[in-house]
């Protein structure tokens, strides 16, 4: 079987499911992902803790009680600043225990 990725797409392999798929993306947020720059489009919690956990090496669980709808752009912080901002600019406080990624609501 022979397969052809454009540019655009991601070869993604399922290790569980044993399965794969290529999907879509934006190479230029990826681009900008890479270079410290992270956006979000109405983002839940688990799109942010993922976005987090992959710039910072932190840990995050998915929480359905967190009931998040995020935009912004948040470019070359520490993630303090990154936590700060978050909390300042919805109505969870975000802070991490044990290296994980906590959101409570205020």
């Amino acid at each position: 079987m022979r397969l052809i990725i454009l540019p655009g797409q991601a070869f993604v392999y399922d290790k569980v499911l044993d399965k794969y798929t290529v999907e879509s993306f934006d190479q230029g947020q990826e681009r900008e992902t890479m270079n410290g720059v992270l956006h979000f489009n109405h983002a839940t919690y688990s799109d942010i803790g993922q976005q987090l956990a992959r710039k910072y090496g932190i840990s995050f669980q998915a929480d359905a009680d967190v009931d998040l709808d995020f935009s912004g752009t948040i470019a070359h912080e520490n993630l303090d600043q990154v936590l700060d901002k978050l909390t300042l600019t919805t109505s969870y406080r975000f802070f991490l225990e044990s290296n994980t990624l906590i959101a409570h609501k205020k």
